[in-house]
């Protein structure tokens, strides 16, 4: 059984291109697609966030200002916007995560889970901050 994107993983990728201009950046990283999935306020990982006590609003304004001190050069974006190598690994790591879920559908959960698999994946550290980190999600998760 091959998974597909929920659709609100689907409006978190559209979102995050917007979250990518808003800074400036030329390309989508795992820190847009995360603030993204905490822009409205809503989805399993809000909700997963909540319950394990991290003020979404808090995370929020870490994001950002990693975000902000990520600067770079916006270029002339006539076509698409790239995803990071990081970001890139992330959707695809996500159908293993549904899988491991048995889900027929990938949502904000294994979205998230995707980018905690990489410790070093900036997202993935301001996330360890708040005692988000991949088994506590998994365990909660389950």
């Amino acid at each position: 059984m091959e998974a597909k994107f929920s659709k609100r993983v689907k409006e978190v990728i559209s979102l995050s291109r917007e979250e990518a201009l808003r800074y400036g950046h030329d390309h989508i990283g795992t820190e847009h697609l995360l603030l993204s999935m905490i822009w409205e306020g809503k989805g399993s990982a809000v909700s997963l966030f909540k319950n394990l006590g991290v003020s979404v609003n808090e995370l929020k304004h870490a994001l950002e200002d990693a975000t902000r001190s990520a600067y770079t050069q916006r270029q002339n974006m006539n076509g698409g916007m790239p995803l990071t190598t990081q970001a890139e690994q992330v959707m695809k790591t996500t159908y293993l995560e549904a899988k491991f879920d048995d889900s027929k559908d990938i949502g904000t959960v294994h979205l998230l889970l995707a980018i905690l698999r990489d410790r070093d994946d900036p997202s993935s550290k301001i996330l360890s901050r708040f005692n988000v980190t991949y088994e506590a999600v998994r365990d909660f998760a389950s």
